[in-house]
């Protein structure tokens, strides 16, 4: 994790795996154990995708972040 800018905290996960990365958020039914990550992404984060990298493949995804007010 790092800040992928000003207001953006970034997650990237890189494997050595050189196929692509399926970026399509499964459908898990009521009691699978499996399925569901990329629908979480999809929902919280601002922005997401994947990149080729020398080593194989990363996905990536940034949450919005809002600086903490001081308390009066």
């Amino acid at each position: 994790m790092r800040w992928g800018s000003e207001h953006a905290l970034r997650c990237e996960v890189e494997d050595t795996d050189g196929g692509t990365a399926s970026l399509r958020p499964g459908r898990a039914r009521e009691y699978d154990e499996t399925g569901r990550a990329l629908h979480l992404v999809e929902q919280l984060a601002c922005c997401w995708g994947s990149a080729r990298t020398a080593r194989g493949k990363a996905v990536w995804f940034e949450l919005s972040v809002r600086p903490a007010h001081a308390a009066a």
